[in-house]
């Protein structure tokens, strides 16, 4: 199988006209539980230009490739030869141990895992029977630890937990090239997808969240190898959070030898005008191109937001590309967004997307006729459930959008996130229950009235705001999901307090509440653009990091910043059940979530916590490899496990009051030692979770 160098590739000249096919992808990792919509509308613009795009959803596609029963016994016989190959060592340094115990975590979970039995409950009544999906999920959750194991760079069991993105370029690109096992599995679901297509005018992938940074980079490798000849283009959200937090042009060259191009923005319009550059129809490429393999041009910002594709107009969608067969839900969903940016547009700690001088990207709505057109050809699809994807819609519109729904039939069963203002009254939640709402998440941020407004979000935000909506929403049966954080500049403790007493005091609002997250002070926030006036000084990048968006801080009374140590007592108090994650019943934002909300009502999470005790399910996700060794597992399997809690200060901390800080700088240190074998072999029984 030809191989990829780090080399740039050279294109012929531009003026060649190669043809009107483009590959749109979505790379792993991320929810495979219904498509994602970025390629939806980027087809969309290509076809309205009579180009002709071929749209795969790598993430599904590759997900189900390798979930079978045929590939977990290949992987297991790979480990146990991997394994046989780190015991013929001389000693185990830092990295070895580490790559020891992610094989002996991917052998412990592989016996238990059962494919077909899994995809069978995801997708069929089952689904409903908690107790069969829990055992579902566990098996899905057990292949994300065999992934880790098999694949070795990349974290695909912690990737809904919010990771961080990797915020130096070099080790963002080198890291893409480090597993030639995950993109041979690439390159083998692509043939599998696209059949005997042999050619495109280029391939873009998009790279919606952090988690697709690196799986999207690594795509480019296989493309290379079956496209020779196309161009690749990067794109999506979090290619745009490294333009926006890149401290410099140079730094992109990093990625030169994986792709061509990034793009920076919206490119539902710009898409059409980039394939005219490649067909060698347009002199120069269209605003937001980022060419690496000859010159880096930034994006003309002089002509304003609209230079960087954000849309006013669109052509209609198209779902005909959708292999429903892919996805792990008994139903139909797609992600919908009837409007972009954000109508609130003032929360201090924001940061996203387009945004120059305001938290978020300029607002923007689709207009009537088009909304009606889109979800009238989501009918024709057999797709009853929709995600509407949204920084935040304004109450009047979505007061319209319910009533044009009525008026259409447009029959579905819906989600989204809000920004809740008083708007949201008696008549209006039962208007949304009525054209056929089931959940709505929310950025609650914090309890405290003060804290808030310093936030933007208003004054007595409590009484004016959130006693009363929380009320509307639950008489009209909607279950809520707040979503938030502490370590806010000037949060006290009195502050963080008055958030989980809120939390509880109007429990019975709450479909489901997870644990809070941690504030990161980010470069394009109001925070940031005005120190002064948040009580804080001192601002920097944290060292090393060159396309990281978060800053470093201190208050100028002399406090450091919030770390998670300092609220793990009040994030206990949150009774948070663990299977309830991402993208599982139970999380935000999920479709499974709807689902049982759905048919169960809005106390369905409360009932299922209950009934399930944690202790039980602790046990059952428990896992045991029996091995013999010439090296001291008990000795390395305690090194890379407090390693690893030890990262996160919220492990750290439970760890420390458990065990002694002590005993973890003991661990570590004992980690940074080669482990040499010993004159003979003992076996060892390890437990993994």
């Amino acid at each position: 199988m030809p191989q990829t160098t780090d080399s740039t590739v050279q294109h012929d000249a531009p003026d060649r006209q190669v043809g009107r096919r483009v590959l749109l992808l979505t790379p792993p990792y991320g929810d495979f539980t219904y498509p994602y919509h970025s390629t939806t509308y980027l087809a969309a613009g290509l076809k309205a230009r009579d180009y002709e795009p071929c749209v795969v959803d790598l993430n599904a596609a590759w997900f189900r490739h390798v979930f079978t029963a045929e590939k977990i016994a290949a992987w297991r016989d790979e480990l146990q030869e991997r394994l046989a190959r780190m015991e013929g060592r001389r000693c185990w340094d830092e990295e070895a141990q580490a790559e020891v115990i992610r094989i002996l975590q991917g052998l412990s979970v592989s016996e238990r895992i059962d494919c077909a039995h899994a995809v069978e409950i995801m997708t069929t009544e089952a689904f409903y029977d908690y107790d069969r999906y829990l055992s579902a999920r566990r098996q899905i959750r057990d292949f994300e630890m065999l992934l880790n194991a098999v694949y070795g760079n990349i974290d695909f069991h912690g990737a809904f937990a919010t990771p961080p993105a990797e915020p130096n370029a070099a080790r963002l690109a080198a890291g893409a090239r480090a597993s030639p096992t995950f993109i041979d599995d690439l390159e083998a679901a692509l043939r599998a997808s696209i059949g005997d297509q042999s050619a495109f005018l280029f391939c873009g992938v998009s790279a919606p969240f952090n988690a697709n940074l690196r799986p999207g980079l690594a795509t480019f490798v296989a493309l290379r190898r079956l496209f020779p000849g196309a161009r690749q283009v990067f794109g999506g959200t979090a290619v745009t959070d490294i333009y926006k937090n890149r401290v410099s042009d140079t730094v992109l060259s990093a990625f030169a030898g994986l792709c061509d191009d990034l793009f920076v923005g919206e490119a539902d319009h710009a898409i059409a005008d980039y394939a005219d550059w490649c067909s060698g129809l347009r002199d120069e490429p269209p605003a937001g191109t980022i060419e690496l393999t000859t010159r880096a041009t930034p994006p003309r910002r002089d002509d304003g937001p609209a230079a960087l594709g954000l849309p006013t107009t669109r052509p209609p969608l198209d779902y005909s590309w959708i292999d429903w067969d892919l996805y792990l839900a008994p139903v139909r969903q797609i992600n919908y967004s009837p409007t972009r940016g954000c109508f609130w547009n003032k929360c201090t700690f924001c940061d996203y997307g387009l945004n120059e001088d305001m938290p978020a990207a300029p607002y923007r709505k689709e207009s009537a006729d088009r909304l009606v057109e889109d979800l009238t050809e989501a009918r024709r699809n057999g797709i009853t459930h929709l995600y509407f994807a949204v920084d935040a819609i304004d109450p009047a519109l979505l007061r319209r959008l319910c009533r044009m729904m009525g008026e259409e039939r447009l029959t579905f069963r819906w989600s989204t996130e809000l920004m809740l203002t008083r708007n949201f009254d008696d008549a209006l939640a039962a208007e949304l229950r009525d054209a056929g709402m089931v959940t709505a998440s929310f950025g609650l941020e914090t309890g405290s009235d003060r804290v808030a407004h310093a936030m933007g979000k208003g004054p007595d935000r409590e009484n004016a705001v959130l006693r009363p909506v929380f009320a509307a929403f639950r008489a009209a049966g909607i279950g809520l999901q707040p979503k938030y954080f502490f370590g806010f500049p000037g949060e006290t403790e009195e502050d963080r307090r008055a958030t989980i007493d809120l939390l509880e005091r109007y429990d019975e609002a709450f479909s489901v509440v997870t644990r809070p997250n941690v504030f990161e002070l980010t470069r394009g926030a109001i925070v940031a653009k005005r120190p002064n006036a948040f009580g804080i000084a001192d601002l920097q990048r944290r060292p090393d990091e060159d396309i990281g968006g978060f800053l470093d801080y201190r208050h100028t009374d002399g406090r450091p910043a919030a770390a998670p140590p300092d609220f793990a007592d009040l994030a206990a108090r949150i009774p948070f059940f663990e299977p309830f994650e991402r993208p599982w019943v139970g999380g935000i934002d999920t479709l499974h979530s709807k689902l049982y909300l759905d048919r169960y009502g809005a106390d369905i999470f409360k009932q299922l916590a209950r009934r399930h005790a944690p202790a039980e399910e602790a046990r059952r996700d428990w896992t045991q490899v029996r091995v013999t060794s010439n090296f001291d597992l008990g000795r390395v399997f305690d090194n890379v496990m407090v390693t690893q809690a030890a990262m996160y200060p919220c492990n750290r901390a439970a760890m420390a009051a458990e065990i002694g800080e002590d005993a973890i700088d003991e661990s570590l240190e004992s980690f940074r030692a080669p482990v040499e074998p010993a004159a003979e072999a003992a076996t060892y029984t390890l437990s993994f979770r």
